[in-house]
């Protein structure tokens, strides 16, 4: 893909200004030269990126379903994955809580259909924090332990995954009052 890790370098050197305009152009690059599968990654990226910033959320739902649509085609569920996160996370961020939890299942399916362990715990991580803002705090708090406890297990044979750890801990900590003196 033409410069597909040109924005890591910006996203290092600390000029997010052009982060925007950088995944802009790949995704333009790839339209113009009929790259199927890098549009879709492009997308995907872009909409991550933009789901991460409140006035760009209806850009990044937009790249995520068109990425979605692209992945599924090409029969890729890896990048289905990716872009059904995308898109959760894009719901997510514009409080359509219960759209966004619809994405991270299916996400949850693709990636364990996948054998992506790891990336299944994340995404039942995002999936806990959209369930405690639909008020299904029991549910998301039993699926964090689980999370949790599966963490514990596999620390002795290797480290846990950071951005699972990181993601239950902050679930956890936006979890209802009630529920969070169970969290000893």
């Amino acid at each position: 893909m033409p410069g597909s890790l040109s924005f890591y370098a910006v996203m290092l050197t600390g000029s997010p200004g052009q982060l925007h305009e950088i995944v802009n152009r790949t995704v333009d690059a790839c339209r113009e030269y009929g790259y199927t599968w890098e549009l879709a990654s492009a997308l995907q990226t872009r909409a991550n990126i933009l789901a991460n910033r409140s006035d760009w959320v209806g850009d990044a739902n937009r790249d995520a379903e068109e990425s979605l649509e692209i992945f599924t085609r090409l029969g890729d569920a890896w990048g289905a994955a990716e872009a059904l996160a995308a898109r959760g996370e894009a719901r997510e961020r514009s409080g359509r809580f219960g759209l966004a939890a619809e994405d991270f299942r299916a996400a949850i399916g693709h990636a364990a259909r996948l054998g992506a362990q790891s990336q299944v715990s994340l995404l039942r991580a995002r999936l806990a924090g959209v369930l405690m803002e639909t008020g299904d705090g029991e549910e998301a708090e039993a699926m964090l332990r689980r999370i949790l406890a599966e963490v514990e297990q596999h620390r002795h044979g290797g480290s846990p995954p950071p951005a699972c750890t990181s993601r239950c801990g902050a679930a956890a900590r936006a979890a209802p009052t009630r529920h969070a003196s169970n969290w000893s």
